[in-house]
């Protein structure tokens, strides 16, 4: 059956950091599943939200190489009236523009981030955090974990750790 949240299948595995020479994440694009494996074991396995049309989770081979367990979006959030402390509808993209007088912009969390490098090092804009998981796409590009999934996943996955994103996984 699918997880629902974390499923973990190597409780052992599970309780302490996987060393990332001989562990992975797979995240299924299509599924909306990401798997975790270690030594050819599969560890656990998660629902996720990847990136929504227009905004479209790439897909590659990444390693894990940066974790802030309180970032906040730099490009994506609300504004903010400075004197009332009222926030505005809807969502604000810092690219669109310079933040109007008198507001400021507050980005969106993303607790328990894990940021994707390029195999050869360059940081992305793209990771994993724990964020709202409906049962699509809805991201702008981010890999978003249920609170749970997001918190355990943060513990055991070091820096260092590959991660592939694929449209489809084949089974064989």
């Amino acid at each position: 059956s699918e997880p629902s949240s974390l499923a973990v299948f190597q409780t052992e595995l599970a309780a302490a950091p996987l060393d990332p020479v001989r562990s992975a994440v797979i995240v299924d694009l299509d599924r909306q599943r990401s798997y975790i494996y270690s030594a050819g074991e599969l560890v656990a396995a998660t629902r996720i939200a990847s990136g929504k049309a227009g905004f479209r989770t790439p897909t590659g081979d990444y390693k894990i190489g940066q974790k802030n367990p309180g970032h906040a979006s730099n490009l994506y959030g609300k504004l903010v009236d400075t004197l009332t402390g009222q926030e505005q509808p809807g969502e604000f993209d810092t690219r669109s523009g310079p933040v109007p007088e008198g507001m400021e912009f507050r980005g969106a969390p993303m607790r328990h981030f894990m940021r994707f490098h390029t195999l050869d090092g360059k940081a992305t804009a793209v990771g994993f955090h724990q964020g709202h998981v409906p049962t699509r796409p809805a991201s702008h590009g981010c890999i978003r974990l249920p609170a749970k999934a997001a918190r355990a996943l943060y513990k055991i996955i070091p820096p260092s750790t590959c991660s592939t994103c694929t449209k489809e996984i084949t089974y064989t």
